[in-house]
């Protein structure tokens, strides 16, 4: 069964256009792996990044109160995959 469109838009707001901290999670990425990439391969400075970005999230996930800040966990979750997503889309960028 498809999602409807209505998820669709509804995801990709929640995820990136409506995210008003993706830009900080840009910049953070891209800054990051650029440091990185000053001591150890690109590849690696990337991952360095992937999990520096993913415990950002589980800090958030477990210690704020999600349901005041985003309304649901799902609204959460969206947050977050965009967040991961724009901090190694700019490390990638960073790191080439």
């Amino acid at each position: 069964m498809q999602p409807s469109t209505a998820h669709k838009s509804s995801f990709w707001r929640n995820a990136f256009t409506d995210n008003s901290f993706l830009w900080f999670h840009i910049v953070g990425g891209g800054t990051l792996a650029k440091i990185f990439h000053l001591w150890i391969p690109g590849e690696k400075a990337v991952l360095f990044v992937l999990v520096i970005a993913l415990g950002w999230e589980l800090r958030e996930l477990y210690f704020t109160d999600i349901k005041k800040i985003y309304g649901s966990h799902q609204r959460f979750f969206q947050n977050a995959f965009g967040d991961v997503v724009g901090a190694l889309f700019m490390a990638v960028i960073v790191s080439l």
